[in-house]
C-alpha cells in the first residue's frame, strides 16, 4: 500500500515491532537462510515507519512475524514473545494518541480506501477497548481518539471489522416480531448466542439517499460501540447478512421496556418506584457521555430502557455528536420530540443562531424535561400546552413555562427550573445534576 502520510512527516522513533523482530532474530539459526530471508522481507515490508502507515499495516506485520516465530518453534505464550507484543501494543497506543492530535495528518485518513479504513479503525478501536494506557490518558485525550475514529468511519462509510457478528438470527418476514419502526428502518426481535436481542435495521436506500443513511449508520456505530458504562446499553455488534446489502445493529433485549412505559405501568398497578434513583442513574449516564465529549442529542423517556436489575440504560445514539465537532448537526424539530428539545434547537432564530447544533446544554434541558415526564407518571412534558401552541410559545419572551408536578421534591424542582432555563449558558453541567440527584 502506498504511504498516505504527508511527504514531510517524520518516521516514528522506533519501529512498532522492533522487540518482536529481535526475539525472532535471536531464534534463527545462522545457517537457516530461508528464515533469514523471510525476516528480511518482513523488515522491508515494515519500512517506512511513518505513523499512519505503521498503524495501517500493524495487524498484517504482526501476523507475519508471529507466523515466522511459530515456524521457529516460538509459541505465542513464550515469555519473550508476550513481552515483545506488549511492547508493540504500547507503541501502537502512543502512535494512535499522537495521530489523534496531529490534525495535519487527518485529511488523507478521511478518504482511505475501504480496506485501509477498516484496518485503521480496528487498530484505533483495540486501543480504546484495552487497558493499555501509556501515560495515564485523560477523558479528553481518549475523546480525541474516539472523535477521529468517528470522523474516519463517517467519511469512509466503514466500521471496524471486529464488530461484525456471526450467528444472529431473525425469523423470515412472516414470522418476524417487530418491536419498533421509523422512517429510516425497523427494529426486530432476534436471537444471538442463545439470548434474545434487538436488531435495528437501517435501510440504506431511504429517501434521504444511500449516502446520508450510510453516513448516519457509520457515525452511530462508531459512537455507540466505544461507550462502556453501567447506565448505557452496550452495542453487541453488527450483522451484515440478514438484511444484506443493508446492515443492522444488535443489542440486548430488555423486557422491562422504556422508562416512560415503566413509570406508567407502575402508576397503573400502584407499584412504588424510586424515581429519584432512576433519574440519578440517567444523570450518571449523561455525565459519562459529556465527560467523554459526546452529546446524546435525543434524551427522553422512550430512549431510556430498564434492565433486568430495574436500572436505566440510555439508548439511541442516532443523532449523537462529538461535543466540539466542527461539523454541524442540523435538527429537524418534529412534534414527536419537540417537548424534550431545548428552545435554541426549535426556534434558533430567536437566539440569533444560524446553524443548529446539539450541545451538552441542550442535553441538560432534555434531562429537565425527562424529570417532568417521570414525576408526571410518564406524561409528556408541558401537558397543559397544546401541540399547536408549542412553537408560538417558544418564540415568546420567557418561552414555555413548566408546571411543577405535585410529587416533585423542592430540591428537584429547583434543579429542573435551572435545567429548563431559556439561556443555555445558565443551565448546570451534568456533573452538578448528578450530585443533586444523588441526594434525593
Amino acid at each position: 500500500m502506498p504511504c498516505i502520510c504527508p511527504p514531510n512527516s517524520a518516521p516514528t522513533e522506533s519501529p512498532i515491532f522492533q522487540s518482536l523482530i529481535q526475539v525472532v532474530q535471536n531464534a534463527i539459526n545462522p545457517a537457516d537462510t530461508r528464515a533469514i530471508q523471510a525476516l528480511a522481507q518482513v523488515n522491508r515490508d515494515i519500512i517506512p515507519h511513518h505513523t499512519a502507515c505503521s498503524l495501517l499495516n500493524s495487524k498484517i506485520n504482526r501476523q507475519s512475524l508471529l507466523s515466522l516465530a511459530r515456524k521457529l518453534k516460538l509459541r505465542d505464550n513464550n515469555r519473550d514473545v508476550i513481552a515483545a507484543q506488549q511492547h508493540a501494543d504500547m507503541i501502537i497506543a502512543e502512535l494512535v494518541y499522537f495521530l489523534s492530535t496531529a490534525r495535519q495528518m487527518h485529511p488523507p485518513l478521511l478518504s482511505l480506501a475501504p480496506s485501509d479504513a477498516e484496518s485503521l479503525l480496528d487498530v484505533m478501536r483495540s486501543v480504546l477497548d484495552t487497558d493499555i494506557d501509556p501515560t495515564g490518558k485523560t477523558h479528553a485525550e481518549k475523546a480525541k481518539v474516539h472523535r477521529l475514529l468517528v470522523k474516519i468511519s463517517e467519511s469512509t462509510f466503514q466500521i471496524p471489522p471486529s464488530l461484525y457478528l456471526q450467528g444472529v438470527h431473525v425469523p423470515h418476514a412472516a414470522a418476524r416480531i417487530q418491536i419498533g419502526c421509523g422512517g429510516l428502518g425497523n427494529v426486530y426481535q432476534g436471537t444471538y448466542n442463545g439470548s434474545t436481542v434487538v436488531v435495528k435495521h437501517l435501510r440504506l436506500t431511504d429517501e434521504q439517499g444511500p449516502t446520508d443513511i450510510k453516513r448516519r449508520f457509520s457515525r452511530e456505530v462508531a459512537l455507540w460501540a466505544q461507550l462502556r458504562h453501567p447506565h448505557i446499553l452496550p452495542l453487541l455488534g453488527i450483522d451484515k447478512e440478514i438484511f444484506a446489502p443493508d446492515m443492522a445493529m444488535v443489542s440486548r433485549f430488555l423486557p422491562n421496556g422504556n422508562l416512560t412505559a415503566y413509570v406508567k405501568g407502575a402508576a397503573q398497578f400502584h407499584v412504588n418506584v424510586n424515581i429519584g434513583r432512576l433519574l440519578y442513574e440517567v444523570s450518571d449516564g449523561v455525565t459519562f457521555l459529556h465527560r467523554s465529549e459526546i452529546v446524546h442529542g435525543d434524551l427522553r423517556g422512550e430512549n431510556v430502557l430498564i434492565d433486568d436489575n430495574h436500572s436505566v440504560r440510555l439508548i439511541d445514539f442516532g443523532v449523537s455528536v462529538v461535543a466540539d465537532a466542527s461539523t454541524n448537526t442540523h435538527t429537524a424539530a418534529s412534534f414527536g420530540s419537540v417537548r424534550w428539545m431545548a428552545p435554541e434547537l426549535v426556534v434558533p432564530k430567536k437566539f440569533n443562531i444560524e446553524k443548529v447544533r446539539r450541545t451538552k446544554a441542550s442535553d441538560v434541558y432534555s434531562f429537565g424535561a425527562i424529570c417532568l415526564e417521570i414525576y408526571n407518571k410518564g406524561e409528556a412534558p408541558f401537558p397543559d400546552v397544546n401541540h399547536n401552541l408549542l412553537f408560538p410559545m417558544m418564540w415568546m419572551q420567557g418561552g414555555v413555562r413548566a408546571q411543577r408536578p405535585t410529587s416533585m421534591p423542592d430540591r428537584v424542582w429547583g434543579l429542573v427550573e435551572a435545567c429548563l432555563s431559556e439561556e443555555s449558558n445558565q443551565r448546570p453541567p451534568a456533573s452538578y445534576i448528578m450530585g443533586v440527584m444523588g441526594g434525593v
